[in-house]
């Protein structure tokens, strides 16, 4: 537990640009430990029957981008409700909650009329459901370890951005399995979200025509 909580201080006080895995590499280093000696073992992801998508979600118009996570600050949720404006005819679903959710969709209401659904907490398998059913997954994090959520999206076949901290780039690879924005960076998760966006239609253009 005390080693635990220090690596995590450790990442927020390095401003997340490490994973806990990288930080807690370099602290056995420090302890005298050949790097080339130490591995490291994520964590298992075992991903779970897919369930049902709510009604609510299921109304919403394509294209469709989905979030989820805890709604705390450092999830920057506003700043992708921000982003959707630049994205026209996009709606947005938020799974998830926690203290910002009366703020957040007071705050879609103002940018994104109609367009923004909060789920509130769901179980796993619906969770898994409603990124499926997702154009776009997005994580716009300040702070992130290793989100079994960016693995659960590639796991599932959906196309993924995600911010430039703590473990994000260890599992998505930039213009590979996904695309990678600065953190804090509204204009560019608008343009990533809208390149991918304009990708995805164009290979169902390519395949209907074929």
């Amino acid at each position: 537990m005390v080693f635990e909580a220090y690596t995590e201080m450790c990442c927020v006080a390095c401003g997340a640009s490490h994973s806990p895995e990288r930080i807690s590499e370099s602290i056995i280093a420090a302890w005298g430990i050949l790097r080339e000696k130490i591995d490291i073992v994520y964590n298992a992801v075992l991903l779970a029957e897919v369930g049902s998508v709510p009604e609510a979600v299921a109304a919403l118009p394509h294209p469709l981008v989905v979030t989820a996570g805890r709604l705390v600050p450092w999830k920057h949720i506003d700043k992708i409700i921000d982003a959707l404006v630049g994205v026209p005819g996009a709606s947005l679903v938020v799974v998830g909650d926690g203290p910002l959710r009366e703020a957040l969709a007071r705050h879609a209401d103002d940018v994104l009329p109609g367009r923004v659904v909060f789920t509130g907490i769901l179980s796993h398998e619906d969770t898994l459901a409603v990124m499926k059913s997702a154009d776009v997954f997005v994580l716009n994090s300040s702070y992130e370890g290793l989100s079994h959520l960016l693995i659960e999206a590639l796991m599932l076949g959906v196309p993924t951005v995600a911010t430039r901290c703590g473990g994000n780039p260890e599992v998505i690879t930039d213009e590979e399995n996904g695309l990678i924005v600065p953190v804090g960076d509204t204009e560019a998760v608008a343009h990533a979200l809208t390149r991918l966006l304009v990708m995805i239609l164009c290979a169902l253009v390519c395949r209907r025509m074929q």
